[in-house]
């Protein structure tokens, strides 16, 4: 009896027939997430044992590199296969975001999801290897401090990591991993881009700013943060950072859950993805103002 209603593709409830749905592919390039959302992505799709959070490509585009929940994954660009799988080890997991390439191709960068930034060196045949480790103490020196969004300035030596319970960009020197500064942002920062001449940074927020005395807010891992009569966080901005004094000189609001960010080769614009809500705002950097928004919603009638 078991057997046969471990076999049944029909549930019978209040006379009803509903199929049974199994999570994963569901045909040719149509997918059943765990939410019951149906998606059908552009392109084509590569399946690994894993569960990828941040991409990054190699500066001549022949590999592509995955971080995920366990380590890295290395793809060949050319057939999509997967090449190598570097775990973080010690039951160590990756962040929700931050990788990035050095310039020649030979370093990868990877934020894990306690306090440290990992470097992983090219050896001869092409394999990742971990190299060394640089720690951040969360608040006060103590406990976690989250790591996220990294970006590379290589010019000048350094890496900018986002500090997402510390509230601040951490500036590190590459050469000997030491901390030079921290620099103020809004509350819980998730991604970081510099600008081409290395004076200014831009931070992505996702609790955005900080409230004032009479405003509604909850704590957030330590932190007081702006947040709707549901609870949800009302508020997302962009820091704008002067990295040669190494402070926040202003914050710019924008749509909820400020995430990725992408800086226009010339400078000009800024785009941020805003996850919670649906939108990639343009940022005029000259003003930081934003000028324009994208809405990436399948269709506009959607609610989310």
């Amino acid at each position: 009896m078991k057997s046969f209603i471990a076999a049944c593709l029909l549930f019978i409830c209040g006379g009803c027939a509903y199929r049974a749905e199994h999570v994963g592919p569901l045909g040719e390039s149509s997918f059943l997430t765990p939410t019951r959302q149906l998606i059908r992505p552009a392109g084509d799709t590569v399946e690994y044992a894993g569960r990828p959070v941040d991409v990054a490509l190699s500066p001549d585009a022949k590999r592509l590199y995955a971080k995920d929940n366990r380590g890295l994954a290395v793809f060949d660009t050319a057939t999509m296969t997967l090449l190598q799988e570097l775990p973080f080890g010690d039951d160590t997991g990756g962040s929700m975001h931050g990788i990035a390439v050095s310039a020649d191709g030979d370093r990868v960068y990877a934020t894990t999801a306690g306090n440290e930034l990992r470097e992983a060196i090219t050896k001869p045949g092409g394999k990742l290897e971990w190299a060394r480790t640089f720690s951040f103490p969360g608040p006060k020196g103590k406990d976690e401090s989250y790591p996220t969004g990294v970006a590379l300035d290589e010019q000048r030596g350094l890496a900018y990591v986002c500090l997402s319970r510390n509230n601040s960009l951490a500036v590190v020197a590459l050469e000997n991993a030491a901390i030079l500064a921290e620099i103020p942002t809004g509350v819980a920062p998730f991604d970081v881009v510099p600008s081409a001449d290395g004076k200014v940074a831009y931070v992505s927020n996702w609790g955005g700013r900080r409230p004032t005395d009479g405003e509604r807010s909850a704590d957030s891992s330590g932190t007081p943060a702006l947040v709707d009569e549901r609870g949800v966080a009302s508020s997302g901005t962009i820091s704008v950072l002067n990295l040669d004094a190494r402070t926040l000189e202003r914050e710019v609001p924008t749509g909820l859950h400020p995430s990725d960010l992408v800086l226009s080769g010339d400078g000009a614009r800024l785009y941020v993805a805003e996850s919670n809500a649906d939108t990639v705002s343009v940022v005029d950097t000259a003003t930081m103002s934003i000028s324009g928004s994208i809405l990436v919603r399948p269709d506009a009638a959607l609610p989310f």
